[in-house]
């Protein structure tokens, strides 16, 4: 998108990402390499700091805290040092935790991180904070369950219910915030653009959906119907935590 509106754009990853890149320079390498980011964001108006551990990724505390703080933190110092314009932060809704039915979790909303990664997100978010504070024109934004076009972890959700292998854990009433992919790159650009130095910005889509909503819209659309039953959560957690133990021995 910044490409196509007439942006030069260079990306910084550890692979080259799929897909026609020829108008994208690519730089690989490593987030946490301070001076490697340095160099690749030379000569840089503004930075967009997506680079995350993510989610299952079997690291333990300290590896998500390396990656997310630590790798921010090498982004914020490198970005003083080489004069960027403005900072954009890719935080989580997910250092908000379980927002309380009935309330409207806004921009000074409580935060609850649950996990490594939601834990490590806040203090990622944090370090932006305290840079935009120190002089750094910096701004964070918190996207909600981002979903669209080259999504894989949503693709896992969809492909289970289209082959009949989804079966709900609970009644499904946990709400999410699901932002199409385009709409969260439009919030991002604006924030780029217009946003205040130091703010944060929730960034969700226009309606909030229990789980089981969104399970059923994806079975309309596969033409499938979800099984009625729903396994109970108490069990079903114990379940996860021995098979996640399990699963970890032969690393993965």
């Amino acid at each position: 998108t910044l490409a196509a509106g007439g942006w030069k754009v260079k990306a910084f990853d550890l692979r080259k990402p799929e897909g026609p890149a020829a108008e994208i320079e690519f730089i690989a390498g490593d987030i946490r390499d301070e001076a490697a980011v340095g160099e690749a964001m030379r000569g840089a108006e503004v930075v967009f700091h997506l680079a995350a551990a993510l989610g299952a990724s079997r690291l333990g505390l300290e590896g998500f805290r390396a990656v997310n703080v630590g790798g921010t933190n090498a982004v914020l110092s490198a970005a003083r040092k080489t004069g960027v314009r403005r900072v954009v932060h890719f935080s989580s809704a997910g250092v908000l935790g379980h927002v309380r039915p009935g309330e409207v979790a806004d921009e000074h909303y409580p935060l609850d991180p649950r996990d490594h990664y939601d834990l490590t997100k806040l203090e990622g978010e944090q370090a932006a904070l305290a840079a935009a504070s120190s002089g750094l024109d910096a701004v964070v934004i918190r996207p909600g369950w981002v979903y669209g076009p080259g999504d894989r972890r949503t693709l896992k959700l969809i492909r289970a219910i289209a082959k009949g292998r989804y079966i709900q854990a609970g009644k499904g009433r946990t709400l999410q915030t699901p932002v199409f992919v385009d709409d969260l790159v439009s919030g991002t650009l604006l924030a780029a653009e217009k946003g205040k130095g130091g703010e944060i910005y929730n960034l969700a889509g226009g309606e909030a959906l229990t789980v089981r909503q969104i399970a059923e819209t994806i079975a309309a659309a596969a033409g499938k119907k979800l099984p009625r039953l729903h396994l109970p959560m108490g069990p079903t957690r114990v379940a996860a935590a021995v098979l996640g133990k399990l699963f970890g021995l032969v690393g993965r």
